[in-house]
C-alpha cells in the first residue's frame, strides 16, 4: 500500500470528524462533554476497549485514537499517548453521539443514496480493493464501519 494514499485518508476523516459541529457553542458548565479537558491526569493502563458510554452506546478507544491521530501533539513512544489529545477526541465523539441520539429521537433520517455517494467520494479510486481496505484498517475502520460513520455524520448534519 502506498503511504501517501493512506495519509490522504486522514484529512478526509478529520474533516468528517469536525464537519458536523453545532453552529452555536455548547453550554459551558462542567461535565464530561462541556467541561475542561484534564490533560495532566494519566490515562489508564492498559487503555480499555471502550473509552466511554453515552446513554449505553459505546465509544470505542480505537475510534478515539483514530480521531486523535492527525493531531501533531499526540504523544510519543517514550511518553505514551497525550492524555489531553485523547480526552479532547473523546469529548468530540461523546458530543457527536449525543447529537446523533437527539437526531434519532426526532426521527431524522438520511437517504441511503446520500450515504453511498459520500462513501464513494471518500473511496475514490485507489489502486485496488486491498489498498482501500488497508487504508481503512489504519484508521480502525472497515467498509461497513465507514458507511456507518458517514451515515452518523450525515444524520447529525441533518439535525
Amino acid at each position: 500500500m502506498r503511504a501517501a494514499s493512506a495519509l490522504g485518508l486522514v484529512p478526509v476523516l478529520l474533516v468528517l470528524a469536525t464537519a458536523c459541529r453545532p453552529a452555536t457553542p455548547a453550554p459551558s458548565g462542567p461535565g464530561p462533554v462541556t467541561g475542561e479537558v484534564d490533560g495532566q491526569r494519566p490515562l489508564p493502563s492498559p487503555l480499555p476497549p471502550v473509552a466511554a458510554r453515552v446513554n449505553g452506546q459505546p465509544i470505542l478507544t480505537l475510534r478515539v485514537a483514530a480521531l486523535a491521530r492527525p493531531n501533531a501533539d499526540r504523544g510519543s513512544a517514550d511518553t505514551g499517548p497525550n492524555p489531553r489529545v485523547l480526552r479532547e477526541a473523546l469529548r468530540e465523539l461523546m458530543a457527536r453521539e449525543l447529537l446523533f441520539q437527539e437526531a434519532v429521537a426526532r426521527g431524522v433520517q438520511v437517504d441511503p443514496r446520500v450515504v453511498e455517494r459520500a462513501y464513494d467520494e471518500l473511496r475514490g479510486a485507489p489502486a485496488s480493493e486491498a489498498d482501500w481496505l488497508g487504508q481503512l484498517r489504519l484508521e480502525g475502520l472497515d467498509a461497513a464501519a465507514l458507511r456507518e460513520e458517514v451515515r452518523l455524520r450525515a444524520t447529525v448534519e441533518a439535525l
